[in-house]
């Protein structure tokens, strides 16, 4: 297991990461998110043993790898790392690149080679490839050796939309099918890491958010942060009327479970375009202001009858014109609710976040 036990990191006076704990189970994977300068790729450095933690300890198996000061040093850690900037020795060919520190012409680094599409590329030298070769080549680098514990600094973040995707999923599946090293990634992408990862986590300002599985940080997220980081959706204002119901713009809503708000407790519900479903029999409609074509499906921005918004997605079939009125049905299972802003005090963190 890949241990963080509130591990903190500084450069000169400015803390980077403040108190990160998370666990990763051996064989799994896990992916981090943020925006730029949130602390993803120094924490793959800590990690790595690039750079020392302030404070806090990194575990991995039961061995410490890094604590406030020291570590075990870099090359004795087991630990493979793909970098952002690909790092490639630029004298060496693209097999002698990958072969550094592994095995020759293994099955698995002839797989590697198929899977990641660079077979013909093995004589060239960076210099001769475009971004995106450049990148694979720096992947197969990293798994060739097949590390215990594997860092991947935005490993598709050079490939095209449907590439990258595909990648990603071909990737776990070979990950999960040797299932001998876990993985962490950092990558901006949620659909990659919601395809690479068992766990994800979201950092912000140097804090780790919440570490939960892709449908808790969709489903539950555990602030207002993750909430508008994660997915699509709108805060729709509303009120409880007791532990399982609220009552909104949208009618009187019940959850499938208490959302731990008193009644009459003014809060802000999460509604996702998919809880907002298009139903022409339906006897409740919403207007369109606007749409927003994605191939299978539109997305809808739809005003209720208070002037609140929110959002739909429909199959691309139903094309209905900007200000028709459309039929809409709900299909929301559980609710997310926030405490309503208070001018002058910071909202708290809802209570139905999944485990972290």
């Amino acid at each position: 297991m890949l241990e963080l036990d509130r591990v903190c990191a500084a450069y000169n006076r400015h803390l980077v990461l403040n108190g990160i704990s998370l666990r990763l189970k051996s064989g799994s994977s896990g992916c981090l998110l943020g925006a730029s300068g949130c602390g993803k790729t120094t924490l793959l450095r800590l990690i790595a043993g690039l750079e020392t933690p302030r404070s806090g300890e990194i575990r991995h198996n039961g061995l410490v790898l890094a604590y406030a000061g020291g570590g075990i040093p870099v090359e004795q850690r087991n630990v493979g790392m793909m970098f952002q900037d690909y790092a490639l020795f630029p004298h060496l060919r693209v097999c002698e690149n990958i072969f550094f520190g592994a095995p020759k012409a293994t099955a698995w680094v002839r797989r590697l080679t198929e899977l990641l599409g660079i077979g013909k590329l093995l004589r060239r030298y960076p210099h001769e490839l475009s971004g995106g070769q450049q990148q694979r080549v720096a992947l197969a680098r990293a798994l060739a050796p097949e590390p215990a514990l594997l860092l991947l600094d935005e490993p598709f973040s050079g490939l095209d939309p449907e590439r990258r995707e595909q990648l990603a999923r071909d990737l776990r599946g070979l990950l999960l099918e040797r299932g001998r090293t876990t993985t962490l990634t950092v990558s901006h992408s949620q659909a990659e890491s919601f395809i690479l990862a068992d766990r994800v986590g979201v950092l912000h300002n140097g804090r780790l958010c919440q570490w939960d599985t892709p449908f808790e940080l969709y489903h539950r997220p555990r602030d207002r942060y993750v909430a508008g980081f994660i997915g699509e959706g709108v805060l729709l204002p509303g009120c409880t009327l007791d532990a399982c119901s609220v009552e909104t713009a949208l009618g009187i809503i019940r959850g499938s479970r208490p959302h731990g708000h008193r009644p009459g407790t003014p809060v802000d519900m999460l509604v996702r375009p998919d809880d907002i479903l298009h139903d022409d029999d339906s006897p409740s409609t919403a207007l369109v202001l606007g749409k927003a074509f994605r191939g299978a499906q539109f997305l809808y921005t739809l005003s209720l009858a208070g002037a609140e918004q929110v959002l739909s997605l429909v199959p691309s079939h139903h094309d209905h014109a900007i200000g028709q009125p459309i039929g809409i049905r709900l299909e929301i299972e559980h609710l997310v609710l926030f405490p309503r802003y208070n001018p002058g005090k910071p909202p708290a963190a809802s209570p139905v976040a999944g485990d972290a």
